[in-house]
């Protein structure tokens, strides 16, 4: 017969085994909601980069994963740096330079890689060397990027709408510069252009007795401090090139056609800059990755369609767009042109390039302000809201200015 004593023993002992094994259940049920909310975590913050600053890092290209630095939509854009034509199979001392300028934000215009020779295949590769240079890497770390590509980058060398490479090259190109992917028009199936306005999008009011406040205001007083960049794609649906076949002429590669058929934008590229144009902006930057205004060089420019270049004319007429300055890449020089614009003023065109690639041509060209520098090279901007100017500048392997203008913003 058993006890009551006996009874309670065992009815304690069977309590406390059960309390055991109901707290070794919870403990394990915290571990793993611990765990995967610190997935998620890390998941999110990994999407989040690549979505805004261009994360490649999901793929380990180089010496440990790319950190790139975010794009500040808000930030007021006071210097910029800007350049072109980097071969990543040779040396690019000159990021040091550009880091030292300290710059809010570089914009990579044109031929980022080298990718046109069979040697140069797949282009996915190249993205992966370029990802190893340490200079390239520091400056991506603290400094965003915008970027849009050339010809090498896209594939082919001179090439245009009938590269049959293009889609690959455009895969390759949205698969490293991934925040790209955010900023194009939206059901864009083709082609690379975008645009950005960086700056403020409220005024601050007078400050009250407590505390600071900020109000909306229409479109047309935000403009003040705002930066915007047009970032064009002059290789998705470029017609093809006029070649000149008089081989005594071996500095004139293509000559301007008559043919106004054909196009450098595309018509659904230039319906979108009319509105991009349209847009509240204190200044504008148009990126062009081939010269806009020089028009004696025998190479790829704007002049070879100049039925597309007066179209552009046309296009700031009638928006009455002021304060748009011209950047471009592609010739292995560097220069600063300027042409009159009826209806507009003077338009300036900052050619930098090339980063690592120095070029040997002499040449010249009416609009050039001082003759093309061609070693290693980078462009700087600098915008003095206060004085209501831009100082525009070439500068050199090591960061000093060689060449420089200022234009005066109405």
């Amino acid at each position: 017969m058993k006890t009551s004593s006996s009874i309670s023993s065992r009815y304690f002992i069977r309590r406390l085994v059960l309390q055991f094994f109901s707290l070794a259940i919870f403990c394990s049920a915290v571990v793993s909601c611990a765990s995967s909310s610190s997935s998620k975590s890390k998941l999110n913050s990994t999407s989040n980069s690549s979505s805004e600053s261009g994360d490649s890092s999901s793929v380990s290209h180089g010496p440990g994963p790319l950190q790139p630095r975010g794009l500040d939509l808000d930030q007021v854009i006071s210097q910029f740096a800007v350049g072109s034509c980097a071969n990543q199979d040779e040396d690019q001392p000159i990021w040091s330079a550009i880091q030292g300028a300290h710059p809010d934000l570089f914009l990579f215009i044109g031929d980022n890689v080298y990718a046109s020779k069979p040697e140069q295949k797949p282009i996915s590769d190249q993205y992966k060397k370029l990802d190893r240079i340490e200079g390239y890497r520091n400056l991506r770390s603290k400094v965003p990027f915008l970027v849009t590509w050339d010809d090498h980058d896209f594939g082919q060398n001179d090439g245009g709408a009938d590269n049959p490479e293009k889609g690959v090259a455009r895969g390759a190109f949205l698969n490293y510069w991934r925040f790209v992917k955010d900023y194009l028009p939206w059901k864009l199936e083709d082609g690379l252009y975008y645009a950005k306005i960086i700056g403020p999008t409220q005024i601050p009011t007078k400050k009250s007795s407590r505390r600071r406040k900020s109000v909306s205001v229409p479109a047309q007083k935000q403009a003040q401090q705002r930066v915007q960049f047009i970032m064009l794609d002059t290789r998705s649906y470029r017609s093809p090139l006029k070649k000149n076949e008089d081989t005594s002429q071996p500095l004139i590669k293509f000559l301007p056609t008559t043919d106004t058929s054909t196009t450098l934008l595309g018509e659904k590229q230039w319906r979108w800059l009319e509105a991009q144009l349209k847009e509240p902006a204190d200044v504008r930057f148009l990126i062009s990755s081939i010269q806009f205004v020089a028009e004696t060089p025998g190479f790829e420019k704007w002049a070879n369609f100049p039925h597309e270049k007066k179209r552009f004319f046309d296009l700031l007429a009638k928006t009455k767009v002021k304060n748009l300055i011209v950047l471009s890449g592609d010739r292995h020089l560097a220069a600063i042109a300027k042409q009159e614009v009826k209806a507009f003023g003077p338009i300036y065109d900052l050619t930098a390039s090339s980063l690592n690639r120095p070029g040997d041509l002499k040449e010249s060209d009416p609009s050039y302000l001082a003759p093309p520098f061609n070693p290693e090279n980078f462009g700087f901007v600098t915008i003095n809201w206060s004085a209501r100017e831009v100082l525009l500048e070439i500068k050199d392997i090591e960061g000093k200015g060689v060449q420089s203008t200022k234009v005066k913003l109405n």
